[in-house]
């Protein structure tokens, strides 16, 4: 039977891991806007050539799961400041996602309709499997950045901002 207990080395493991810019400080914070911005790019990219594998990629890039953990994890643990500062980045990150899916639909020469990209059709018209799809990315997500022992085989999977911190690309 698995110990159920959770050791203070785990929470400040899963503290670390979720809320951003606890341990990284500013870096940590830079690299998850730049990359929230970058996966924002990507997406709308994919949605306007209607590449389903484009779309994929910015989910593998988009960093936005890591304050959604960090509003559970506050939760849990009880810290106010760090359950507002976590929705804050959840809400300022999707707004500013949004925000750059409007620029680029609104600057493009094609017009996008559900009739004409599967992309948008998907999105306004979910089938329980696309529910399911979500759900188990999700928890993939969840348990990668959860888990100390989850394969690294992928280094962004532990923490984006760690993987970005080997190029040290915002100075």
């Amino acid at each position: 039977m698995l110990d159920s207990k959770l050791t203070n080395d785990d929470v400040r493991r899963i503290t670390a891991t979720t809320f951003v810019g606890s341990v990284g400080g500013r870096p940590d914070l830079v690299s998850f806007w730049v990359l929230l911005g970058l996966a924002a790019v990507i997406a709308s990219a994919g949605v306007v050539a209607d590449s389903t594998a484009t779309v994929i990629g910015a989910m593998i890039v988009a960093p936005l799961m890591r304050p959604i953990l960090g509003t559970a994890a506050a939760v849990v643990l009880g810290d106010r400041s760090q359950l507002i500062r976590a929705l804050t980045l959840v809400v300022a990150g999707g707004a500013l996602v949004v925000l750059i899916g409007f620029v680029i639909g609104m600057t493009t020469p094609v017009e996008l309709t559900p009739e004409t990209n599967s992309q948008i059709a998907g999105r306004i018209n979910p089938r329980l499997i696309d529910l399911l799809a979500v759900l188990a990315t999700g928890l993939v997500g969840a348990f990668a950045l959860t888990r100390a022992r989850f394969p690294t085989h992928f280094p962004a999977w532990r923490s984006p901002s760690r993987w970005c911190h080997r190029w040290q690309w915002w100075d």
